[in-house]
């Protein structure tokens, strides 16, 4: 090339890009001494018409210059990448990486001395010029937040404003600085239009580019067989879900090579949009039936349930709910085996099903009872013999996974149900077990959210039920929560108040080994089996201290608290939960409304009761002056 004659070069010149001269005078030594003599910046200037909108050259940059600083995306200190707009100081001519910016660039609320020399300045124009708004500040900051300036720029008028000893030449030299300055920033301010346009077309394009992206994949799925499902579906809400897939997302255009790459992708997706859209055809139609069956249930278990005389062994009812019972093979058989038109009634229910229903309770518990037997096996790593029911020892106890439940026995553990339902997102699939899952307040139970308690069980379980004079290999949790003896923590003995011993019954004692103190040892707490006389008293005590809610009484660990929520639009507490006393109260404040005249539904909402985690009382013992025994809570 640098072989050709000189004419056919300066034309080639003329419909090149500014880049590609900068990276042609740096080719060799013979393009960079044509291209950058001072008799040749027409070329640069040809060469820039080449790109629209771009402004013209300014003073204080010569034209290669001006190319460097706009098209040559790397640091002009150390030539790091710094390709993004604000990276360019176009005001000082320059281009920094986010490290380099630190070193030339200054802030000067984060340097006191800069800051008080501005100070200075600022209080001499505020004194010496009669009009407001007569001369500017006389130094250039960054278009950039935060404004910061360049800090060889500040050092070189630092030495010439020290230069100046009287009033009136500094008054000239600011002069000079606000003309250089207002023409800078005039220049600039053009400049930086310029890119947030060329900004503004880019995003233009990229948006352009997505939108006719989704609109050929979905050319391509009707091509595929799908038209008749994407007819379906709303257009608007198909273009909407395919924003949130990677591979329709991407800003380029959708060539035959680029749809066979995505193909099996946006196949599968269609595929998740139709089993979505038929979930919710069948939810349709079995939520009525599911509906009719519930009521059904709920008179039949009142009615019929066996007492505890009937019962083989004792299975309360309120731990099978309305998920558990569609979930049942029989159930399901029946409910979804039903012609899609036709109305469920509580008299369609056919007698023999209903014969069943003592009967598939007794199975349910019976496999509830076998997948605790395999997780206590799998988790302890033992085989259990199950001639004596394995669940009904005290040394086997399990906590939930979702929540704080902890120590829970057979049956409690197969009514406990917490949380909030577990949410699939788009995975909906046009399946009965799925639809079930997801009906009613309460879903089914799942054995994959318990696991055995294994803080302290079992080594330092069946020192305390040794404590307690039961045999850990024979000791039932019926038997622990009726023994009679009482025990003190000699571990704790400097913790507890003065002349005073904290007791501990069964329950108390696990969650006391459960504590922080102690769950991180693996040895036993130093039990200490009280005198008889002091546990009568303190059994007597506990007689007369109800500190646990009589509907909550298998969770001895935990108390029932209901959530009440205001219902006032626009009430900047909306979304916040109170106890009872203090929604009546915030009612009152904020709406003006007593709690006699609040109304249900219109005034608050009242949440089903959730378990929350409570300590239990601490109880002590401790002997008065004249020898008495005193019994306290804490």
């Amino acid at each position: 090339m640098p072989g050709l004659p000189l004419d056919v070069l300066i034309e080639i010149f003329g419909h090149l890009h500014p880049k590609d001269l900068l990276n042609l005078s740096r080719a060799s030594r013979d393009f960079r001494a044509f291209l950058m003599n001072r008799g040749n910046s027409g070329l640069w200037r040809a060469a820039r018409t080449n790109v629209p909108g771009l402004p013209e050259c300014p003073p204080f940059l010569s034209e290669p210059a001006y190319a460097n600083v706009v098209f040559f995306s790397h640091c002009h200190l150390c030539l790091k990448n710094a390709q993004h707009p604000k990276r360019v100081h176009i005001e000082f001519g320059a281009r920094y990486c986010k490290e380099c910016e630190a070193k030339m660039l200054v802030d000067r609320n984060e340097d006191k001395e800069l800051d008080m020399f501005l100070r200075k300045i600022e209080d001499f124009i505020s004194k010496n010029v009669k009009q407001e708004n007569e001369i500017q500040f006389p130094l250039l900051f960054t278009a950039q937040f935060p404004s910061r300036l360049l800090r060889s720029q500040v050092a070189e008028f630092r030495t010439r404003w020290m230069t100046k000893q009287n009033t009136k030449a500094r008054m000239k030299l600011l002069k000079e600085e606000e003309r250089n300055t207002k023409e800078v920033e005039t220049w600039a301010d053009e400049f930086h239009a310029w890119v947030e346009g060329k900004s503004c077309a880019r995003r233009a394009e990229l948006s352009q580019l997505k939108k006719d992206r989704i609109d050929g994949i979905l050319d391509r799925l009707r091509q595929e067989g799908w038209d008749e499902e994407i007819a379906r579906t709303s257009i608007d809400s198909l273009k909407c879900a395919l924003r949130r897939q990677k591979f329709a997302t991407r800003p380029v255009a959708l060539t035959d090579s680029a749809w066979q790459k995505i193909r099996d992708e946006a196949n599968d997706w269609m595929r998740k949009i139709q089993d979505r859209r038929l979930h919710f055809v069948k939810r349709k139609i079995l939520y009525p039936r599911f509906q009719v069956f519930e009521k059904f249930i709920a008179k039949w278990t009142k009615k019929n349930w066996p007492s505890e005389d009937d019962q083989d062994e004792p299975i309360p009812s309120e731990g099978i709910t309305v998920v558990d019972w569609l979930l049942m093979p029989e159930v399901q058989a029946f409910l979804e085996c039903r012609d899609d038109k036709e109305q469920l009634t509580e008299a369609d229910i056919p007698d023999d099903l209903r014969k069943q229903f003592v009967d598939l309770a007794y199975g349910w518990y019976r496999d509830r009872k076998a997948d605790l037997v395999d997780i206590l096996e799998r988790e302890l790593g033992v085989e259990l013999d199950c001639s004596d029911d394995p669940l009904e020892l005290a040394v086997h106890s399990f906590d939930c996974m979702s929540c704080h439940a902890t120590f829970m026995a057979f049956p409690d553990v197969v009514l406990h149900r917490c949380g909030n339902k577990p949410y699939n997102g788009e995975a909906l699939i046009p399946d009965y077990r799925e639809i079930a899952t997801y009906y009613g307040d309460k879903w089914a139970w799942n054995p994959q959210k318990i696991h055995v308690t294994s803080r302290i069980f079992p080594d330092k379980v069946r020192a305390l039920i040794s404590k307690m004079g039961c045999d850990p290999d024979s000791a039932t949790h019926e038997a622990m929560n009726k023994c009679k003896t009482r025990l003190t923590c000699s571990d704790c003995r400097s913790t507890t108040p003065a002349r005073k011993y904290e007791v501990f019954d069964w329950n108390r004692a696990l969650i006391h080994q459960d504590g922080e103190e102690h769950c991180s040892s693996s040895i036993a707490c130093e039990w200490v089996v009280l005198p008889e006389e002091v546990a009568e008293r303190v059994r007597d005590f506990e007689a007369n201290v109800k500190h646990v809610p009589k509907d909550n009484s298998q969770y001895p660990h935990v108390r029932a608290v209901s959530h009440y929520y205001c219902k006032w639009i626009g009430c900047r507490s909306h979304f916040k939960y109170y106890e009872r006393d203090k929604l009546f109260a915030h009612l009152q404040e904020e709406h003006g409304v007593l709690e006699r005249e609040a109304q249900e539904g219109k005034d608050y909402i009242k949440r089903p009761i959730a378990l929350r985690t409570a300590t239990l009382p601490h109880v002590y013992f401790s002997h008065t002056p004249s020898g008495d025994i005193l019994v306290s809570l804490e």
